[in-house]
């Protein structure tokens, strides 16, 4: 009996013990979780109190972001309302990699192109409208580096928006990774057809005709270069390299159609009767679009301006023509790293469809007359240096929390020519400098268009 006595005792004394155990992991658990919770409220309070523009944060789940890779990644975008003052994150799958060409993958900084997923390791994409952008489901995070300005592809893509059918809409974030600050960035629409964007007639009939959305540029590996009459017969140096349809969806016919189609205004263009009105290149294109494309990159020195990164595209609709549009103004106003640009000279004039469009006088007559309408509004050095000081104000103190990571590159030779200005307040300095220098030289001179 008293054994008997003893085991009882001894069981219930054990399980007192598995109950304290039970009650302690369950104390332990509850712990982490509060501090998992107050870690990411302290997360989310840190942005709202460090940051007026909207965050974005990327979590790789350990993987490694690289050039020619997509990995699956978590997104949530951070936005603080207005109304409530609240932040509330939506959180959405998405595939990431590195962007660029292989000289600015060199850069700390790394650029990024995304895609938002249905879910994770699905291949469909999913549409999202986040920072009251039009919803898409493929996005570009450009981060300023050798632009100390933070600010020329904002102001190159606002300015084009005023202009141009269409040009891609921008908004700026602070972008984390796994929980790293990475800086100031901005999100950038890509040249893509989806209903936010170009929004191209997306049928195509048995003969192959279809909207197209193209570039000049050089192919990589998987794009889908084009053999056009300019680059076999006329004077086109670069690739033509077709982004819609895509390579996974591109037919013969198609790829056949879009070549043809291209080549036609081609051959007018290098043709005898290239400046008529009825039959030459005016009948293919919308001029005025291209018109305006001339000035933009003119007054802003793109000097890649017609070779690399040129879009056009051209929509299935009936009466539709080409149309052209903008990339990528990071090397603007003479920030091109490798040399200076001249501020004392035209940069198109020489390049594909330009250097034939500029010899003829309609065309020219079209510049010239559009410049001067423009000089008086938004091409105007006050308009153009009073949307640079309104975009300062409106990154506010987030352009300090970029240099506090990025800001070595002011004590660093990045820039040809002796550009590398000392501080961000000198970097503003010198891009407003460069816009009335470039509109003096051009205010004296795009008569001199008629030359060629």
């Amino acid at each position: 009996m008293k054994k008997i006595i003893l085991y009882i005792g001894l069981a219930i004394a054990l399980l007192a013990i598995v109950f304290a155990l039970n009650g302690a992991y369950a104390a332990v658990q509850n712990d982490i979780k509060a501090a998992e919770q107050n870690a990411e409220d302290t997360f989310e309070d840190s942005l709202v109190l460090s940051s007026g523009l909207p965050v974005i944060y990327v979590e790789t789940n350990g993987q490694d972001i690289s050039k020619d890779q997509e990995v699956f990644v978590k997104i949530s975008v951070y936005e603080t309302y207005e109304v409530t003052g609240e932040t509330h994150p939506e959180t959405m799958d998405a595939v990431v990699k590195y962007r660029g060409s292989s000289s600015y993958l060199t850069f700390d900084k790394k650029q990024y192109r995304i895609e938002f997923r249905a879910e994770q390791g699905s291949e469909k994409n999913e549409e999202y409208s986040i920072m009251n952008l039009s919803s898409a489901s493929d996005w570009v995070l450009n981060g300023p580096f050798l632009d100390r300005t933070l600010s020329r592809n904002y102001l190159g893509y606002t300015v084009s928006r005023m202009l141009l059918p269409w040009a891609p809409d921008t908004e700026y974030c602070e972008l984390y990774i796994d929980g790293e600050y990475q800086g100031l960035y901005l999100l950038v629409e890509p040249v893509t057809n989806e209903a936010g964007r170009l929004n191209l007639s997306d049928y195509s009939l048995v003969s192959g005709r279809c909207s197209y959305i193209a570039r000049f540029d050089i192919a990589e590996a998987g794009e889908t270069a084009l053999e056009t009459y300019g680059e076999i017969n006329c004077t086109v140096t670069n690739d033509v390299i077709l982004s819609y349809p895509s390579p996974s969806n591109l037919t013969y016919i198609q790829k056949e159609y879009v070549t043809n189609d291209i080549s036609e205004f081609e051959q007018a263009l290098c043709s005898d009767y290239f400046d008529d009105p009825e039959i030459g290149y005016a009948k293919y294109i919308n001029v005025d679009s291209f018109v305006d494309y001339f000035i933009i990159s003119e007054m802003m020195m793109i000097t890649d301006g017609g070779y690399f990164s040129t879009y056009f595209y051209k929509d299935l609709a009936p009466g539709s023509k080409i149309e052209i549009t903008v990339w990528d103004f990071n090397n603007s106003f003479d920030n091109m790293p490798w040399y200076s640009v001249s501020y004392e000279e035209f940069h198109l004039v020489d390049s594909n469809w330009f250097k034939r469009l500029v010899q003829d006088e309609n065309f020219v007559d079209k510049v010239v007359a559009r410049y001067h309408e423009l000089r008086q509004g938004v091409l105007s050095d006050e308009t153009l240096i009073g949307m640079l000081d309104e975009n300062i104000e409106y990154i506010g103190s987030a352009a300090e929390r970029n240099f506090e990571l990025w800001g070595y590159t002011f004590n660093e030779h990045l820039m040809s020519g002796g550009k590398d200005p000392q501080s961000f307040e000198e970097a503003v300095s010198m891009l407003k400098e460069a816009i009335k220098m470039r509109g003096a030289y051009l205010d004296e001179n795009i008569q001199s268009l008629y030359e060629y």
